[in-house]
């Protein structure tokens, strides 16, 4: 017989598909229940197979990629991670294959999915509310082309809405309905009539049109846009009946504006600047009133019309005057989802804060009175939309934008919000020159601590020693004429000469000065290229024997002939000042300087030189004053010291040098590149740079500038060329250049560099499909000028005028004082000032700006740029276009050696702000964010505050050691100890690198959180050896 044997069978373990869910861009930590296991002897599971690998994503096990075929133990499947690739999302998303096992079987492979939900990564948007710069009309008619785009023409009418087209005919009218009427073909003249009906009419006639909202006889009414073409002569708009918008292309087309019934809008192009105003008669058949643009003579005329908008702003018509009601504002939006896979959709952009008489174009207004923007007009990029804000508004909206998941056409995940606040100008409105607190918004804020300008003082009178340098040259024989050219008389009924003026104007100055109540020494000194009169009174009286003698030589020794030297006056003058019993009497000194004429060119120099010495060594004020109503203020404005404006050059009194002549046709004077045919050579002076195909580049070698403010020249001649040139300073920066195109000779300039060592590099293409093309050069030069202050010059004077300088009690402006300020930013990127804004560089004269006027003065502060861009802009200027232009210049308002304010506290808060102290010794904390700091004049604190470890860079600007300017570090490290304090500054120390502009150190806390500070003008060695004097960081 034979024993019976069981024997023990070990089945494969089973499993199933899997499918599992993950979040967008999120990790999917594994366990050992994602996994099916079932084993019929009740074994343990014992691991996975990776069996394949996902084609997207990441399948990671203890942060390294897992490879095909890897097992992975059960214990550990809390290591095995996978994650979606970025911001990539959708059903089966992806799949691998796996096995399990018991340890000795494996199963039958099966497959797991992934199904990825998507989830809104997020937006931002940013808002910027500025002066407009383009007309609101435009955005009308942009409107009305895009409503004709969804319609189909005809040039039949119809009771219904018509879009008809005039195909070059003269006279179309549509009937009953809200109709469109586009003049095509442009015909010569043009009679579009509207009749019934809320109708747009768009003109196209190159002579005349008329637009005729309703009919002939303004009996019907309708709510109309008539909008006329670009490039007709004449344009007759014909409102009728209804609240009527009239549009006009073309400033200089001859246009009439025919209201009626209803409040009608006239739409006119430019700005209210660009025109001359006339008022109507007031006849039944006048016009109300007519703008006539200043650089044409065809007029707009207004009849019968209750508005007007400009470019820069909306006007009522108030009994034939224009009156603004509101200003024009450009509202940029941009919204930006982060993310990429298209899944994220703009739910809505909402204005809120929006206050009440605001309207914005493009937009619907909401029941709570916020706006709402169709988000499909997102889908090109930023949005512009056109704002009518009240004059008497000043603006700042908050902008919501909501972005959500959207996929197989659900939306998915919770939607998210991002806001933004548009910029604003930031003032204390009680006592702006007191101790205030002013605090920004979320937006990107100008914040001014002060206002600035003048208080007046009243003085006693003082004493004088005046000089009156008068010109005695052939021209002071002129006659003097009126505006209308005729010669005037004296009183003895001879013609006027200039010397005849200016006798009279002495007598009567001389005359005031005996009656003051102070004493007043005086010297008459008549020049032209020599000196006719030297003649000094002391202690001047009336009825004394001296003043008698005095009006005698100002009747009879001031003889008219020669030239004019200014210099030989100013010398006579400081030899007076300069005598001994002048120099000692401690009197204010005063230079009276009349002339008619400008110096020999050649004497220009020692003209300066004699000036300067009257100015500094003498500490004399200059008046100077030009006889006649032709003379120039080009040297004049360089011999007053009244009212210094500016540096400006001395005309003439430039001189230039050679840096690259290449007279050697062995020295390039620099490197060529070259592709293609390009060649760069010297021939018979000229360094010639030729390309048909390729280019060719020459750069040069460094060339010094000696002196600031000089120009780089050279002359250009090209044939069929594509010429660039560029300008690098020491550091590799590109401070100019430049490109041109096609054949002939240019001058080249870059004008107002600094000095130091360049780079000058050009480069030539030849244009497409021409033989033979080069640009070729002679010589690179560079000007260096002579530079001056310049004074307030006047061209004419009264005795009157010059009386009240003299007054005995006479009335001093004094720059007003400034207080002790707290500036917050808050959130956005600010600008922020301690103390005023510094007026008196503005940028007078250039760029199309206006010159200054001659009573415009130094310390004006923030009124100063209010008159500046009031005559620039032609209108009074609202907040925010004193915001747009200190945004935009903000440097030019920070003047180096303006000690005028108090200690202030000025924080930006979070972003990326510009902090300025000024005056006095302020505390500046830069905050969250890559900020830009500058302490100005006295002792300053840069501080930084517990969180603002923030990986940023921050760069103080002036810091100056010798001063007392200290970098405050204690709130960072509030409980260190001496040792701590130690290692803290060694660290900072070990940390400092040399930059190109200065240094840069490291502040890193234990939590190796850390910010980067550069600051500017100080080496890594200043650092090292002042650790103790910079740093504070215990308090």
């Amino acid at each position: 017989a034979k024993d019976d044997v069981a024997l023990e069978l070990n089945d494969a373990p089973t499993t199933s598909p899997v499918t599992l869910t993950v979040s967008e861009d999120t990790h999917y930590f594994f366990s050992s229940g994602d996994f099916v296991f079932n084993d019929p002897e009740g074994d343990d599971f014992v691991s996975v197979t990776i069996e394949s690998l996902p084609q997207n994503g990441i399948l990671q096990f203890e942060g390294q990629a897992v490879i095909a075929g890897q097992t992975i133990t059960s214990q550990e499947l809390g290591k095995l991670t996978f994650k979606p690739a970025h911001n990539e999302s959708g059903d089966n998303y992806v799949q691998f294959d796996f096995s399990v096992s018991d340890g000795e079987l494996s199963s039958e492979i099966q497959t797991l999915t992934f199904d990825v939900l998507p989830i809104t990564d997020g937006l931002s948007v940013s808002a910027s509310l500025k002066a407009s710069g383009s007309h609101i009309s435009d955005s009308i008619i942009e409107e009305q082309l895009e409503n004709l785009s969804k319609l189909t023409p005809s040039t039949s009418p119809t009771n219904d809405m018509d879009y008809l087209v005039t195909d070059g005919s003269y006279d179309v009218s549509s009937l009953n309905g809200d109709d469109y009427i586009l003049s095509t073909e442009q015909p010569s003249d043009e009679r579009l009539v509207g009749a019934e009906g809320n109708d747009v009419i768009f003109g196209g006639a190159s002579n005349t049109q008329q637009l005729y909202g309703d009919d002939f006889g303004g009996t019907i009414a309708g709510n109309d846009i008539l909008i006329g073409g670009d490039s007709a002569n004449n344009v007759d708009f014909y409102a009728g009946l209804g609240d009527d918008v009239l549009i006009a292309q073309d400033k200089y087309a001859t246009t009439a504006y025919y209201g009626s019934g209803g409040i009608d809008t006239a739409y006119v192009p430019g700005k209210l600047s660009d025109y001359n105003f006339t008022k109507g008669s007031g006849s039944a058949s006048s016009y109300d009133f007519q703008l006539i643009p200043k650089d044409h003579d065809n007029t707009h005329q207004f009849y019968d019309v209750e508005y007007v908008v400009f470019e820069d702003g909306k006007y009522s018509v108030e009994d034939g005057e224009l009156v603004k009601t509101h200003n024009i504002y450009d509202l940029s939006i941009d919204v930006n989802l982060h993310d990429d896979d298209g899944s994220e959709q703009l739910v809505s952009v909402i204005i809120s804060d929006v206050p009440e008489g605001v309207e914005i174009h493009n937009a619907s207004k909401l029941p709570n009175g916020s706006w709402s923007v169709d988000v499909s007009d997102f889908s090109s990029g930023e949005v512009t939309l056109k704002v009518e804000s009240p004059v008497d508004i000043n603006p700042i909206f908050t902008v919501s934008a909501t972005a959500q998941e959207f996929e197989d056409g659900q939306w998915v995940d919770v939607p998210k919000t991002a806001t933004a606040q548009t910029g604003s100008v930031f003032v204390s409105s009680v006592d702006p020159n007191g101790d205030n607190k002013v605090e920004g918004g979320s937006g990107d804020d100008v914040l001014v601590g002060d206002i600035g300008g003048y208080v007046n003082s009243v003085t006693p009178g003082v004493n004088y020693n005046i000089a009156l340098v008068v010109d005695t040259s052939g021209s002071m024989g002129d006659y003097v004429r009126d505006s209308q050219g005729y010669i005037q008389l004296n009183p003895d009924n001879t013609y006027m000469t200039r010397m005849d003026m200016m006798q009279q104007a002495l007598k009567n100055l001389v005359t005031s000065f005996a009656s003051h109540d102070g004493v007043v020494n005086v010297s008459l000194i008549g020049f032209d290229d020599n000196i006719d009169v030297s003649f000094p009174v002391m202690d001047l009286r009336e009825n004394s024997s001296s003043f008698y003698e005095l009006l005698n030589k100002i009747e009879g020794n001031l003889p008219v002939g020669g030239g004019t030297d200014y210099d030989v006056g100013f010398s006579e003058a400081n030899n007076w000042f300069g005598s001994r019993d002048i120099l000692s009497n401690g009197y204010e000194n005063m230079t009276l300087f009349l002339t008619d004429g400008e110096p020999y060119t050649s004497s220009v120099d020692d003209a300066l030189a004699e000036f300067d010495k009257l100015t500094n060594t003498y500490n004399s004020e200059v008046l100077a004053i030009g006889m006649g109503s032709d003379i120039s203020t080009d040297y004049l404005k360089f011999f007053d010291n009244t009212n210094v404006v500016s540096l400006e050059k001395v005309p003439g009194m430039e001189s230039s040098y050679d840096v690259f002549s290449f007279s050697n046709r062995y020295n390039l004077e620099g490197q060529e590149y070259t592709t293609g045919n390009g060649d760069v050579y010297v021939s018979r002076g000229d360094l010639v740079l030729k390309a048909d195909h390729g280019y060719a580049k020459w750069e040069s070698s460094k060339f010094e500038i000696s002196k600031d403010s000089s120009d780089l020249n050279f002359e250009v001649k090209m044939w069929k060329s594509d010429f660039s040139w560029e300008l690098f300073d020491s550091n590799g920066i590109r401070v100019d250049s430049g490109q041109l195109s096609g054949s002939g000779k240019k001058d080249i300039s870059s004008e107002g560099l600094k000095a130091g060592s360049y780079t000058l590099v050009l480069t030539h293409v030849g244009e497409s499909g021409w033989y033979g093309s080069y640009a070729y050069l002679d010589e690179v030069s560079i000007t260096e000028y002579v530079f001056a202050n310049v004074g307030d010059v006047q061209i004419a004077a009264t005795p009157d005028e010059l009386e009240a300088a003299l007054q005995g009690s006479e009335t001093i402006k004094e720059i007003a004082n400034m207080g002790s300020d707290q500036v917050f930013g808050n959130e956005g990127n600010d600008v922020l000032f301690g103390d005023t804004i510094n007026s008196d560089f503005l940028p007078w004269g250039v760029n199309g700006n206006p010159d200054k006027p001659a009573d415009f003065e130094d310390g004006s502060g923030l009124a100063g740029l209010k008159t500046f861009l009031e005559l620039k802009n032609g209108t009074e200027p609202t907040d925010l276009d004193i915001y747009d232009f200190v945004k935009e210049n903000h440097q030019i308002f920070d003047v180096e050696g303006d000690n005028r304010g108090s200690g202030d506290i000025v924080d930006g808060g979070a972003g990326d702000d510009v902090l300025y102290g000024q005056g006095g010794s302020d505390t500046l904390i830069g905050g969250v964010g890559n900020d830009i700091l500058t302490g100005g004049e006295d002792a300053d604190i840069f501080t930084w505050l517990d969180g603002d470890l923030d990986g940023s860079t921050d760069s103080i600007k002036g810091f100056d050691v010798a001063e007392g300017d200290k970098i405050d570090l204690s709130d960072l490290f509030a409980d260190a100890t001496a040792d701590d304090v130690t290692t803290i500054l060694n660290n900072i120390s070990d940390s400092a690198q040399d930059t190109e502009s200065g240094v840069s150190i490291k502040v890193e806390n234990s939590a190796h959180e850390h910010v980067t500070i550069e600051l500017d003008g100080l080496s890594a060695a200043d650092i090292t050896n002042n650790l103790d004097n910079i740093f504070i960081i215990k308090d």
